[in-house]
């Protein structure tokens, strides 16, 4: 059994179908691994980058992001490295869902959640969209 470490580069090409070739490759591997019960792992860096680029770059909605990103989170084998738990994983992506905030901002709040901080210290008011986050200036 092998682990690899999966960048965000992986993720847009086969999401994306932006190369067809590569996509295959990149499907191969995914089967492969899966059937060879190898670990893949990738970073909550990866996932916020790969929601930059889907808005910035390929002018996504939220919507077509959400999704990519739930099929990121499904691929077999998959686990996401420095994310401290699947708690925190899961509130993450259902603040990313359920407001209309930035994944960052949906990471750093469930972060507030999970470690039970009083408050968020942000001049950014996108917090002030989770009812259960408390955000006050510095």
């Amino acid at each position: 059994m092998k682990k690899y470490l999966v960048d965000t580069n992986i993720f847009l090409d086969f999401f994306l179908d932006r190369d067809k070739k590569r996509g295959n490759q990149i499907e191969a591997f995914f089967n492969r691994s899966d059937k060879l019960g190898n670990k893949l792992c990738t970073s909550i860096l990866a996932l916020a980058e790969t929601c930059w680029v889907l808005k910035s770059f390929y002018k996504k909605d939220k919507l077509e992001i959400i999704e990519i990103i739930d099929k990121i989170v499904g691929i077999n084998n998959l686990s996401i490295v420095d994310c401290p738990d699947e708690l925190t994983l899961k509130n993450t992506l259902t603040l990313f869902k359920t407001h209309n905030i930035s994944f960052i901002d949906a990471y750093f709040s469930a972060i507030c959640l999970d470690k039970q901080a009083d408050f968020v210290v942000s001049f950014d008011k996108d917090f002030d969209k989770i009812s259960l986050i408390r955000r006050q200036g510095p």
